[in-house]
């Protein structure tokens, strides 16, 4: 579905139920681009520190790489994109209000802080450069050519229409409120409460909603879960785990940076830590040679400057600098060819050079 700015890249991860309900602190200046996507920055860190512990200073940093503040200026500066002052000093003043058990709020007035203005058909590259915006005019997408590493903007495919890959069109993406249906390869209306989903011809539940029993026959949505029997992480509240031995698991709440747990059960606030073996949650990230990845239940990050290079066919590996091998030698993960220079092609893996 179309990639909505602050759902996906601060909203999305960082308003999910968790805490006291309190604010945050008062919203930093928007007088331009750059001050807006600094305190935007901010703003995000303060958010995840109060509801999901650990330091502000520590979340401050793993959004530096995201929100990319100097291209995001610089862009505006060439006219690649524009920047409302008003709205953003809208977008900060609500993100300042929000509580942490609020999920669902339009956060429109964000998207709109920040506009592109290249048409449909033009090149951009906003894809390769990890930020929370697209060069693209409003109602495009940047689909990325990973042979080229460029992009070109291409207009989100509407409820209805066709999603299918082709090497002609490329990759399609569906306009917001709609998703792909994988049988029919057509854009489906996401469906409410109680609809049919993920069947054969069904949509995907909407927001706050799971698809209950989806097989081949199309299943029902249902309110996400605070309490009760799961199968599935996708059945509980964006901040509750599905915790428990299988075939007894149950939605718990996630627990917090510091907070006691038991190793191997993924009751940790996943984005935030896991369960180190002291039984405690907490944000150490693995060093050179560790374990990373999906380990003993538990998701392992790597310290900063170094990549997890999964084993073939794992969700598991080992932390390891990251690479700069030259186009041709043997790989399992970009991250071992230098991520924009050149990538790991999945079919030869092999490392490839952008033309």
């Amino acid at each position: 579905m179309q990639p909505r700015l602050v759902i996906h890249l601060l909203i999305g991860i960082s308003l999910f139920p968790a805490c006291d309900g309190k604010k945050s602190a008062a919203p930093g200046s928007s007088a331009n681009a750059s001050d807006f996507c600094k305190s935007y920055t901010q703003a995000a860190a303060a958010l995840m520190s109060r509801c999901f512990g650990g330091e502000k200073a520590a979340w401050e940093a793993g959004y530096a790489p995201i929100f990319d503040c100097i291209r995001l200026a610089t862009d505006v500066g060439a006219g690649v994109l524009s920047y409302d002052a008003q709205k953003g000093s809208q977008c900060l003043e609500l993100i300042s209000k929000v509580g942490c058990d609020q999920m669902d709020d339009d956060y429109s007035v964000c998207e709109g802080a920040v506009v592109g203005h290249i048409a449909s058909g033009g090149s951009c590259t906003s894809a390769l450069h990890i930020t929370p915006y697209t060069d693209c005019a409003p109602g495009n997408h940047c689909d990325l050519d990973i042979a080229t590493c460029a992009g070109t903007c291409k207009p989100y495919a509407q409820a209805g229409a066709s999603c299918a890959y082709t090497s002609a069109n490329g990759s399609v993406e569906c306009a917001d409120g709609s998703e792909c249906q994988l049988n029919t390869e057509i854009c489906m209306a996401d469906v409410g409460e109680g609809q049919p989903c993920e069947g054969p011809t069904a949509g995907t539940c909407g927001s706050g909603l799971y698809c209950e029993n989806s097989s081949a026959t199309a299943g029902v949505c249902h309110r996400k879960k605070t309490s009760g029997a799961c199968t599935y992480a996708t059945e509980c509240q964006d901040n509750y785990r599905c915790v428990g031995a299988e075939g007894s698991k149950t939605c718990r709440k996630s627990k917090l940076l510091g907070e006691s747990c038991t190793p191997g059960l993924g009751e940790c606030f996943i984005l935030a830590g896991w369960c180190g073996s002291e039984g405690m949650c907490t944000d150490v990230r693995a060093k050179e040679n560790q374990p990373c990845g999906s380990s003993n239940g538990e998701y392992i990050r790597c310290e900063d400057g170094l990549a997890c290079m999964l084993a073939s066919g794992s969700y598991a590996g080992t932390c390891q600098k990251k690479g700069d091998k030259p186009t041709g030698s043997p790989c399992t993960s970009s991250a071992e060819c230098g991520g924009t220079v050149s990538y790991c092609d999945p079919t030869t893996e092999q490392c490839v050079g952008c033309n």
